[in-house]
């Protein structure tokens, strides 16, 4: 009989979310006519919606994205180690084991592919593109 286990893998992943949690500032000032009166930290509009919030919004999508990928592979990790010392020499349950190691390590190399591609085109053209930004015209 085979075991679930994704709900294990996602009550992991659910629990490791709270780490990704950014801070929140409520309101201080009290509203005057309908409008805030106080300016935001790093937005001289006054609380206007600029596209610096867009540039923000992509910066943390990302961050997040890379870290629950990190957390997946090390998860995977785990369980291709784990199901390849608990498979007896059982040849079906040591191939799949070895397939879960070789996924594993192929999204490491993905990963780590990716980035080196970011600055290989940072050093060639001399465009940051590991970094979001939104410029004007």
């Amino acid at each position: 009989m085979r075991k679930n286990i994704f709900a294990p893998i996602l009550v992991l992943l659910f629990s490791f979310s709270f780490l990704f949690v950014q801070p929140t500032f409520a309101q201080t000032q009290p509203f005057n006519q309908g409008r805030v009166e106080v300016q935001q930290a790093g937005n001289p509009n006054g609380g206007v919606a600029t596209l610096i919030g867009l540039e923000r919004i992509v910066s943390n999508i990302l961050t997040i994205a890379l870290g629950l990928a990190s957390i997946v592979l090390f998860i995977m990790f785990v369980i291709g180690g784990f199901n390849y010392l608990t498979a007896s020499g059982d040849p079906k349950a040591v191939d799949a084991a070895q397939k879960t190691l070789t996924h594993a390590i192929a999204g490491l190399v993905v990963l780590v592919l990716a980035y080196l591609i970011l600055l290989l085109i940072k050093q060639i053209t001399g465009v940051d593109v590991t970094l979001f930004r939104i410029y004007k015209p």
